[in-house]
């Protein structure tokens, strides 16, 4: 699934609806669809407030493919947040990124930061199931 919201704080709650509704029909344990849901919110949050300047369209995608569920969502700035790809506990910024990172790994997911076109794409993979 794909799709496409303005860089507006208005489109936030937009990804988080869309996204749950999907993981439901797509029958993804409750424990992993909280988590997905608090990482598309920081993401696109993030997109928003660090990429509006630069990016037309945020770019939200969701597949499911057998136990595993992934999600990227994509910007136009070629800005990579230094929060998934270094951060100590006494960072100043990215501690909602850093909580995230946390989270994924504890699930044990994992979350990649793509260059695409100018910009970028976070994508976060998951079990689909819960961690047993």
């Amino acid at each position: 699934m794909r799709w496409t919201i303005a860089p507006t704080v208005a489109g936030v709650p937009e990804v988080r609806h869309r996204l749950r509704d999907l993981l439901r029909a797509w029958g993804v344990a409750e424990e992993i669809e909280e988590i997905l849901l608090l990482v598309a919110t920081e993401l696109t949050s993030n997109a928003v407030r660090h990429a509006a300047i630069r990016t037309e369209r945020i770019r939200i995608t969701a597949s499911h493919t057998g136990a595993e569920v992934r999600l990227e969502v994509a910007d136009d700035h070629p800005f990579r947040p230094h929060a998934l790809l270094d951060t100590g506990p006494d960072a100043e910024d990215g501690r909602g990124l850093m909580i995230v990172k946390l989270m994924v790994a504890e699930i044990g997911g994992r979350i990649d930061v793509l260059s695409v076109g100018a910009g970028k794409s976070i994508r976060v993979t998951v079990r689909g199931d819960a961690p047993g």
